[in-house]
């Protein structure tokens, strides 16, 4: 156990120093250069203020291993409980001691693969720190130097005795003014820059990557360089995932287009149309976004059809039907099982659902009206379109004026008459009737 034998000599160290240091120290420097005293009475002050260092290494002690245990536990035990963890965690961190606390870091990820961080009510803030330490060092030698100043007058009986303390009580109270004014002061100017970052990492974390704009002249200037630095990397990360992500789904539709050669571009049609509704409705930019995505996807279940049924020449019997009609699945199970991030969750309805039909006779599931997911009504529409205008081996794709007088005549039954609606409008279909 090097390192708790280290932590408990460097401990113990800084308390005996201590000690030694307050008795010895200040109160020697008080009391023989204040006091005029003869050799016994000096010979006794000797005794007491050995014996103060006793007794206050003796209560330092009992409080040292009190603070000491939940960190010893950890140390001696071999499976230490996640609870001993966390208190040996916030012990080290209130004895600022960075080796223990990497220690018992490194055994709880080793132990539950876990990570602990300091909750803000164990925070001890730069704000406390700095007024008592300011009026620690301002205020502690000036008493000292009333007090002992104080002794010597009276000690010589002089008759400006009675005036001394209010006085040195006036002394005090601007000493005391003057000390928290400047640690105020002091915090001032490093609170900002702190609520800046924090702002800044906040608003990362929620996926807002905005640089800081570095106006500061000292070590705040380093870190809004090294904040800014690290949104920059976080941006190239995000363009290169996207980049990959982008490869994804086009090596996707073109393998489905390799597949099957008659149906060729398909895929790209299908999301193109997909996306001229969702924009002449009024779609966000990240729904759009992952339409189009989930529109490039909406046959990958295709890859799943065996040969014989998928490159048919002639019409297909029940059977194989059948099998087709189970692409949509397909297509949604292989999704699943890529794993896709949360954001990306939202394109499988589009995948399993855009052959169900607004009156419930379409497939998998047979949903209808509006418990058929958004994408899979809005791409149902943009599908049947691009499968009526295009040529097959059976047959040759009619004219898109007579694919949108089908769709006009299927609001409401076969798809969403809202979205047919819509689709009708971009293709200009209403202008043409009209006129």
């Amino acid at each position: 156990m090097p390192i708790l034998n280290t932590f408990q000599r460097r401990m113990l160290l800084n308390y005996i120093i201590g000690s030694f240091i307050a008795v010895f120290g200040v109160g020697s420097i008080f009391i023989f250069y204040t006091l005029t005293l003869s050799t016994q009475e000096i010979t006794a002050l000797l005794i007491v203020m050995g014996l103060s260092v006793m007794s206050m290494l003796t209560c330092e002690f009992i409080v040292f291993q009190k603070h000491i245990r939940p960190i010893k536990t950890i140390i001696q035990k071999s499976s230490p409980t996640i609870t001993e963890l966390e208190k040996g965690y916030i012990r080290a961190h209130y004895q600022t001691v960075k080796p223990l606390i990497s220690h018992i870091t490194a055994r709880t990820k080793e132990l539950y693969g876990r990570h602990f961080s300091i909750d803000e009510s164990y925070f001890l803030s730069i704000r406390k720190k700095l007024l008592v330490t300011s009026v620690f060092t301002a205020v502690f030698p000036i008493a000292l130097f009333i007090l002992a100043s104080q002794i010597r007058l009276a000690e010589n009986q002089t008759d400006i005795l009675q005036n001394y303390w209010n006085w040195a009580s006036m002394i005090l109270i601007v000493i005391l003014a003057i000390s928290l004014s400047g640690a105020l002061l002091i915090y001032k100017s490093i609170e900002e820059p702190i609520d800046a970052l924090r702002d800044g990492i906040n608003q990362v974390r929620n996926g807002e990557l905005e640089y800081m704009e570095n106006t500061y002249s000292d070590e705040f200037s380093q870190l809004v360089k090294g904040f800014n630095h690290m949104v920059s990397g976080i941006q190239d990360r995000d363009q290169r995932n996207e980049q990959l992500l982008e490869s994804f789904f086009t090596v996707f539709a073109a393998t489905l287009d390799a597949r099957d050669p008659y149906t060729a571009g398909h895929s790209q049609r299908v999301a193109d149309y997909s996306v001229m509704i969702a924009q002449k409705d009024g779609f966000s930019s990240e729904m759009v976004d992952l339409l189009r995505k989930s529109a490039l996807l909406h046959d990958i279940g295709k890859i799943g059809i065996r040969d014989y049924v998928l490159l048919k020449d002639g019409k297909l019997n029940d059977d194989e039907f059948k099998q087709i009609k189970q692409h949509p699945v397909i297509g949604a199970n292989i999704l699943e099982q890529v794993n896709l991030p949360q954001d990306l969750q939202p394109l499988l309805p589009g995948v399993k659902y855009h052959h169900e039909r607004y009156d419930g006779k379409g497939y998998p599931e047979g949903l209808s009206g509006d418990n058929i997911p958004l994408f899979g009504r809005l791409m149902a529409v943009a599908d049947a379109f691009d499968a009526m205008t295009s040529d097959r081996p059976y047959r040759k794709g009619m004219s898109s004026e007579k694919a949108l007088q089908i769709i006009e005549e299927g609001k409401g039954t076969q798809w969403d008459p809202y979205f047919a609606e819509v689709f009708l409008e971009v293709m200009g279909h209403k202008e043409r009737i009209s006129v």
